[in-house]
């Protein structure tokens, strides 16, 4: 309404229906700003701009508006080691920001607000986060950002590809032009260049169900397509009621993707400890795709998200409750989110609680687990931040990173 109210130097805030809320001694209609000379804090953290709390439809959330370049101060450290070259911090800071930009424009006049503060979308923590590197990053960018064609690109970004970058149809879906393979003929100095990891014969048959394969009880599992850099595109499971083939990022999103680290890896099946996969076949030359359609029926945007349905949604998603189209369009329409998740769980999916633990216990047999033996981290799609630094390791500029991993983009500002 306009109306400025003293709160002093704390006070504790609670929902009273009706689109209003009790702040401190004094009823508000919702939505109430809060802001002080001082930065305002929240659950230990202290955050730039102003605190607003809004109607979440029964309850209350609180939403931090600020400007973008403030708002990356809170993102930089959270996505990259304040220590790593300076070059590298800064082509994070365009691709973050590119991100950040883009979301604003997705979510224009839907009311709300435009991001999470979860890696879903960027992880973000206010002034917590701040670093005089990161800082410096920011401010030596300011308002720059991707292009493609004029407008906004989409930048996603993951911790190390492995050698190799991943082409988005792969997995998501949909075909986006600077979103393709990117070979890395470098080495980095990634924590996570092998992995391996062990997941017991059942648990790959719930990941299967959840996948949306269901071949009765798994006799085997085994490496289907694989491109050229030797990212496993697509797996093969057998069981007592045939074959099919199962996208591999969704198998690794089932199963966990802090357990499965990426898609380049290698199966040693139950009994096959020492044999390798076959030889990595040659590129096969493939046909330009056109943009996928949305999947039939996606929902409509229906609203903001309130922190429990993001939190639903992100482990809906590890559960591998929706297909790559599905992924796509809410990668591409963060508003559709929101429907997406509604149509889950109508379908029957049950509200996830707490996801089912993955890896086997020391005691499991051997013989009943498949070890994946894997290089890389995340899901591989755009800039991989190892690979950033050690391109910056050496001597290569911002600019150049960043259009490695996003070929035939351009840079601007914003």
């Amino acid at each position: 309404t306009g109306r400025r109210t003293a709160l002093g130097n704390s006070v504790s805030v609670r929902y009273s229906g009706q689109g209003r809320a009790v702040v401190g001694k004094h009823t508000l209609r919702l939505p109430v700003a809060l802001s002080g000379k001082s930065p305002v804090a929240f659950d230990g953290r202290r955050y730039r701009g102003e605190l607003r709390i809004v109607d979440g439809g029964g309850s209350l959330r609180l939403v931090n508006v600020l400007d973008v370049e403030q708002y990356l101060r809170g993102v930089l450290k959270m996505e990259a080691n304040p220590a790593w070259p300076m070059e590298a911090l800064k082509a994070q800071a365009i691709v973050s920001r590119t991100y950040a930009l883009r979301a604003v424009e997705q979510n224009a006049g839907k009311g709300g607000h435009d991001l999470g503060n979860t890696a879903l979308s960027q992880a973000y923590r206010g002034m917590n986060a701040e670093d005089p590197r990161t800082d410096e990053a920011i401010a030596k960018t300011k308002g720059m950002v991707v292009l493609y064609g004029g407008q906004l690109a989409l930048t996603p970004f993951h911790s190390d590809s492995g050698g190799g970058t991943a082409e988005v149809s792969t997995v998501w879906g949909g075909s986006v032009p600077y979103l393709r393979a990117v070979r890395e003929d470098f080495q980095t100095e990634s924590p996570y260049r092998q992995w391996e990891a062990r997941v017991s014969h059942a648990q790959v048959e719930q990941a299967l169900r959840q996948a949306g394969v269901d071949i009765g009880r798994l006799h085997s599992l085994g490496v289907g397509d694989v491109d050229s850099f030797g990212r496993v595109n697509s797996l093969v499971a057998t069981g007592s009621r045939g074959s099919a083939t199962v996208r591999s990022h969704a198998f690794r999103m089932a199963v966990g993707s802090d357990v499965i680290r990426s898609t380049r890896f290698s199966i040693d099946s139950p009994g096959t400890a020492g044999r390798t996969n076959p030889p990595v076949p040659a590129p096969r030359p493939t046909k330009p795709q056109a943009p996928k359609a949305p999947a039939k029926g996606a929902p409509v945007a229906t609203g903001p998200m309130t922190p429990d349905e993001e939190r639903q949604l992100t482990v809906l998603t590890e559960q591998g409750a929706f297909n790559s189209e599905e992924l796509m369009d809410m990668l591409l329409n963060p508003g559709k989110r929101k429907g997406y998740l509604q149509r889950a769980l109508g379908k029957g999916t049950p509200a996830p609680a707490t996801p089912v633990p993955i890896l086997p216990s020391p005691s499991a047999a051997s013989g009943s687990t498949y070890l994946f033996k894997g290089r890389g981290w995340g899901h591989g799609v755009g800039m991989s931040q190892w690979g950033a630094k050690a391109l910056a390791d050496q001597g290569w500029r911002c600019e150049r990173i960043v259009q490695f991993y996003f070929p035939g983009t351009a840079l601007g500002r914003r």
